[in-house]
């Protein structure tokens, strides 16, 4: 078995980009981890859907990736990098063999990986897919995050304070509404069809008014 030395992982329920790594995010320095070459078609299903590895699979993966840890060398029971030559992808899979949690690296060191995985012979993975797992790929971590935190927002304001949700649409079109079903679906429709322009203003306007709740 092939294996990657001395490399930092952030395994989240999603993949993301080193640059979309947060502060509180627990980051693992793994002292050694498996390596499989797979072929891109692979590696796409394995980072956009959630699936089941075979025991086979299960076995060749038990204990075998190590971390660095405060009280010496802890093991990650079954983790693994997969990778089609392009880009890099790191599984954690529970003891079902479901996979659970994913991360990208870091540039250099999949840099480094890549130039390892040209040298490895590609693998044939046996595995179920279960479900297609969502991934907004035009949108940072960030930006995700505060579309999810604003559908809850829009809720909340619809039954406690209307007057915010109406300032809110005034400060987006310049003009008033006092519709609330007209001034959320004008709202999400401008985000869905002008995020980029819509995203910073709504932003702003929700950092600036939860300082004074």
């Amino acid at each position: 078995m092939n294996y990657i030395y001395d490399i930092l992982v952030n395994f989240c329920d999603k993949p993301y980009d080193f640059y979309d790594w947060n502060l509180d995010d627990t980051i693992e320095h793994i002292r050694k981890i498996p390596l499989f070459h797979v072929s891109s078609i692979v590696l796409k299903e394995l980072k956009e859907c959630r699936i089941v590895i075979r025991e086979e699979m299960m076995e060749k993966l038990n204990n075998k990736t190590e971390i660095f840890a405060k009280k010496g060398i802890e093991l990650i029971p079954y983790a693994c990098l997969f990778s089609d030559g392009m880009e890099v992808l790191a599984i954690e899979f529970n003891h079902q063999g479901v996979s659970t949690f994913k991360s990208k690296l870091l540039l250099e060191e999949e840099e480094e990986v890549l130039e390892v995985v040209s040298r490895v012979p590609e693998s044939e993975m046996s595995y179920t897919m279960i479900e297609k797992e969502e991934i907004e790929v035009f949108k940072t971590r960030k930006e995700v995050e505060f579309l999810e935190e604003f559908e809850q927002e829009l809720l909340r304001l619809k039954k406690e304070n209307v007057q915010k949700l109406q300032y809110l649409y005034y400060e987006c079109f310049n003009k008033k509404e006092e519709n609330v079903s007209k001034i959320i679906k004008e709202i999400k429709k401008s985000l869905k069809d002008h995020f980029n322009e819509t995203y910073p203003q709504l932003y702003q306007f929700f950092k600036l008014t939860s300082v004074k709740k």
